[in-house]
């Protein structure tokens, strides 16, 4: 019998844009002024080791909040929370992703 490979795995799912296609009016706004954006991305981290995940971005969190440049950042209040690349300085992107 074959193992299955999905045991024990678990995704990390995020999202780019928007998947609002309509309005209240049933109009479509996809690429409108005011309406949703041209793109939506999905993407995902499949691991076998999420308590490895949260650890080591909470130690990085840790880490942004007590830098001395970037903790009187106005947006560091929502990193406190969440990292939300919408929501977080340039900087703190950046250090998300090269951790």
């Amino acid at each position: 019998m074959q193992e299955n490979i999905y045991n024990n795995n678990y995704f990390f799912v995020d999202e780019s844009g928007d998947t609002t296609f309509y309005n209240r009016k049933g109009e479509w706004i996809v690429g409108n002024e005011n309406g949703a954006s041209k793109i939506l991305l999905m993407g995902f981290i499949r691991t076998t080791e999420p308590e490895f995940l949260r650890k080591k971005l909470n130690e990085l969190k840790i880490e942004i909040l007590n830098d001395e440049y970037l903790k009187d950042i106005p947006s560091m209040s929502k990193t406190r929370i969440a990292f939300h690349a919408k929501d977080d300085c340039p900087e703190v992107r950046y250090k998300v992703f090269t951790y």
